[in-house]
């Protein structure tokens, strides 16, 4: 493993979320549905909130801390931008 780079797939208290083949166990997560099995229909039916979500989890697996944390904040910043533009176009068509 490159130093610098989470390990991935693991608990706060360094718990594994893989099973014996080294998949990750989705409902070990807490994850109410397989996010890394989505059907074509699911994908297209998924909240905007799940899809950065997905995007942080798997930007987590592959950059160090002080990264994911410059792109948290640039995907939190980015959803105020979606919510207030869109706030805006709707009171504008009402």
């Amino acid at each position: 493993m490159e130093e610098g780079k989470k390990e991935g797939a693991e608990g706060g208290d360094g718990e594994s979320y893989r099973d014996n083949a080294g998949v990750i166990d989705w409902k070990a997560q807490g994850w109410d549905r397989n996010y890394l099995a989505l059907s074509e229909n699911d994908k297209m039916n998924m909240f905007v909130d799940e899809i950065f979500a997905l995007y942080l989890y798997n930007v987590s697996q592959k950059v160090n801390d002080s990264f994911y944390r410059t792109v948290l904040a640039f995907v939190i910043f980015f959803r105020e931008c979606l919510n207030e533009i869109g706030w805006k176009k709707r009171r504008e068509s009402d």
